[in-house]
């Protein structure tokens, strides 16, 4: 997979509503964001079973460290809304798991790349929104940058 064409995807889904002020998680939502946006463009190119199981799987690592670190920030901060926080995040692991089992498939369903888009274009900037918005907020209350 061309990188430079999940760059140029990404780039188009960036916006500054996502931006949340805090450096190192808007780094890495873009990096979520053109992980899973280029796992779109190899659904719809039909790419290989075996080459879209390893995109999911770097864009799931990708993911799960950011919610690891992120998970670092709310107890380094004392973040009130900590449980509230986690449970969204599980909610979300747990719908990109099943995308992935999906993709493991031997017959995935006809409207992956429907999907797909719906974590990109939907999902992703939703949690990022509703979700991370918050704790950014506290973040940069406490002087993170």
């Amino acid at each position: 997979m061309d990188s430079r064409h999940s760059q140029v995807e990404s780039s188009l889904l960036w916006s500054k509503r996502l931006e949340l002020g805090v450096k190192v998680l808007d780094k890495e939502h873009r990096d979520l964001l053109a992980g899973f946006a280029g796992l779109g463009l190899m659904v719809g190119r039909q790419c290989s079973a075996a080459s879209l199981q390893k995109r999911f799987q770097h864009c799931f690592e990708l993911l799960l460290v950011h919610l690891r670190h992120e998970e670092e920030l709310m107890i380094r901060y004392h973040y009130p809304l900590y449980n509230e926080h986690l449970m969204s995040n599980s909610r979300l692991v747990k719908s990109i798991f099943g995308l992935g089992a999906q993709l493991a498939s031997r017959n995935p369903p006809d409207d992956l790349d429907g999907q797909v888009y719906a974590l990109v274009h939907d999902i992703l900037p939703h949690h990022i929104d509703r979700v991370d918005r918050p704790l950014a907020e506290y973040l940069r209350m406490r002087g993170v940058r």
